[in-house]
């Protein structure tokens, strides 16, 4: 919206800089530096699982509650898995290609 008044758009404009500042600072302060990690989410499922435990309420609710982190559990621990089986896979065959560069050198 356009300002007849210089000085009214002037002080807006600075006020919208000021605001688009001020947010993209508290989002750099809000982000995590460390990577997410399958680790990470286990621990943080583990967490999540014990504070269900210890709560009081609705057996049936505390029930498929726990039902649902245990399957997120599963989950994580098939995809821990089949990270580990790829990075083997992965650094075998970096150590083929490197193996057969130096065999068909003459």
């Amino acid at each position: 919206m356009p300002f007849k008044d210089p000085d009214m758009a002037r002080q807006k404009d600075r006020e919208y800089k000021r605001k688009s500042r001020s947010k993209a600072e508290a989002d750099k302060k809000n982000s995590s530096p460390d990577p997410l990690t399958i680790e990470t989410l286990l621990c943080a499922l583990s967490e999540a699982l014990a504070a269900v435990r210890a709560s009081t309420g609705d057996v049936i609710v505390k029930s498929r509650a726990i039902g649902f982190l245990c399957n997120i559990g599963f989950k994580g621990l098939e995809i821990a898995d089949l990270d580990e089986r790829l990075k083997a896979l992965e650094s075998e065959v970096q150590q083929n290609g490197r193996n057969k560069k130096k065999d068909s050198r003459p």
